[in-house]
């Protein structure tokens, strides 16, 4: 395994394995997503808007229903994969390298009555541990970012997907201009290794084989998104830090005010693709 991948799998794990992680997106997210949200009413609230951009990503496949397999790469707390299976009858898979996140989601699907229809499966998406053409459709929210290899992502997707399997995701981006003085302190802020590209991504995907059938710009969700979070999370330090280290609440709340900063400079994107898989 390249040591990119391995430091990024390292990275990623150690950060969402911490508690204070753990603590602090379950308090700001509501627990069910950690993931950006889609604000197109005035007043959205985080947990709502994250629901939001489950339905616009949904919106993008050409099918989904009961006859369809989703395997949800990096599904965090699960939420989802979960509104997935309940809004369109699909069956689920939930891969992640998280043992704390898959303990928490399996909870979360105890209760609400899914844990026959979405099958954890803990390990990365650089290494899928699952046979070749498996699911119809492969989704992904903000879990790329944390990839070592991505050309090798795309070719493990385009690996499990069946004949004519579609891969919807949406992930941040730096721009090809960005400076790295300004990326690292955004990198930090999650314990990432690299950020992708538009251009990045549509380049693997064609060299792994896949149809392209657009990307999205909604750049201006991502930036509402934060400014929201980075609000709550100084309005609310009093409270978070009965719970989180100081620490922690110092890092993730300057990291995030990186993001904001870097996206309205330009410097940061965020948007959807949408692939296929050739019949």
């Amino acid at each position: 395994m390249p040591d990119k991948t391995e430091e990024a799998i390292q990275k990623s794990t150690d950060y969402y394995n911490s508690s204070d992680t753990d603590n602090y997106y379950r308090a700001i997210w509501g627990g069910e997503s950690i993931h950006v949200g889609i604000f197109d009413q005035p007043g959205i609230s985080i947990r709502d808007a994250a629901r939001r951009a489950v339905t616009y990503l949904a919106g993008r496949l050409d099918s989904i229903g009961p006859d369809k397999t989703v395997i949800d790469l990096g599904s965090g707390f699960g939420g989802p994969i979960r509104q997935l299976v309940t809004d369109y009858g699909c069956k689920g898979v939930a891969l992640n390298a998280s043992a704390l996140e898959l303990t928490a989601m399996a909870k979360f699907n105890e209760a609400e009555g899914l844990a026959d229809k979405i099958t954890p499966l803990e390990g990365n998406y650089e290494d899928i541990p699952m046979e070749d053409a498996q699911v119809d459709i492969a989704w992904s929210q903000e879990a790329f970012l944390h990839c070592g290899d991505r050309a090798k992502l795309m070719r493990e997707v385009f690996r499990i997907l069946k004949p004519s399997g579609e891969f919807v995701f949406a992930d941040p981006m730096a721009t090809p201009t960005a400076p790295a003085e300004v990326l690292q302190p955004m990198l930090d802020r999650a314990n990432l290794v690299s950020f992708g590209t538009v251009e990045g991504y549509l380049a693997d995907a064609k060299a792994a084989g896949f149809e392209d059938r657009g990307y999205e710009d909604r750049t201006e969700d991502f930036l509402t998104n934060y400014r929201t979070i980075v609000a709550e999370t100084r309005a609310r330090h009093d409270e978070l830090k009965q719970e989180i280290s100081e620490a922690f609440l110092e890092k993730i709340g300057n990291g995030m005010q990186y993001w904001v900063d870097g996206g309205e400079a330009g410097h940061m994107v965020w948007g959807s693709f949408h692939f296929v898989k050739p019949a």
